[in-house]
């Protein structure tokens, strides 16, 4: 979803939350009504907290066979085939494929939450045993297998949150000739930050082998053989940076 901010993304969201036909959007909505109902009914906020984590989840951390059940049901032309469902006690039972998408998508989401949490208590030792927040930027690096890949950009942003520290959390890697490692991963601003492009300031450095993606939540990729003259370069521009929050107003 495009920012909400921009009038035209505004109004074509908008005009499609009062239009919805997709099956499996239309089940999550009813599954979440009570909620949903509570936030004013279905509107942008609703959404984006009780149906787009769920998809969210399912397309991070979804086996493909869970991605084939959710995006079918997404059209109308397969959302309400009998299959089979899969419902401990209900062996041997059909049900309309959306309907076992929808209890399908809950579980990869709680799966996700259960292994996120386990993933930031591990990361939150490290940061206090470390002391990483007394850097500009809290740098995580990892060994493989520590952090699931399509987890780290969503756990940056919780750590980036809760410190008020901009966030890496890089996972060591070999580099296409094996001779260098690199530690790469994913990256989010402090999202009340002075600093609004935290991409720029990684690259102003001259280090990364490459910052890609927003200036706020990119992948980045830095030499293993640099990553302390990284640190030493950031802390070094965040000297000049403020650690206060910072609201920004667009109109008084």
């Amino acid at each position: 979803m495009e920012s909400y901010i921009e009038l035209e993304n505004r109004a074509i969201i908008n005009r499609g939350l009062k239009n919805i036909h997709n099956p499996f959007f239309y089940y999550m909505c009813e599954k979440n009504k009570f909620s949903i109902d509570k936030m004013g009914g279905i509107n942008y906020m609703s959404i984006a907290f009780y149906v787009t984590p769920f998809i969210n989840a399912v397309v991070r951390s979804g086996t493909l066979e869970e991605k084939d059940l959710i995006f079918k049901s997404m059209l109308t032309m397969y959302a309400f085939e009998k299959i089979e469902s899969g419902k401990r006690g209900h062996k041997g039972e059909f049900v309309p494929r959306v309907e076992e998408a929808v209890r399908i998508c809950a579980n990869v989401k709680a799966r996700q939450t259960k292994l996120q949490d386990a993933t930031m208590d591990l990361l939150e030792q490290r940061i206090q045993s470390e002391r990483l927040t007394e850097n500009g930027i809290i740098i995580l690096l990892c060994e493989p297998g520590e952090v699931e890949k399509n987890l780290a950009g969503l756990i940056a942003n919780k750590i980036q949150a809760k410190y008020q520290h901009p966030c890496y959390i890089l996972t060591k890697s070999k580099g296409k000739d094996d001779k260098e490692y690199y530690y790469r991963g994913s990256g989010r601003n402090y999202s009340m930050s002075e600093n609004q492009d935290l991409r720029q300031l990684a690259l102003s450095t001259g280090i990364p082998e490459y910052v890609q993606g927003h200036a706020n939540a990119h992948g980045a990729s830095i030499p293993e053989s640099r990553i302390q003259e990284f640190i030493d370069a950031t802390n070094k521009l965040y000297e000049n940076i403020s650690k206060e929050p910072v609201y920004w107003v667009d109109f008084i």
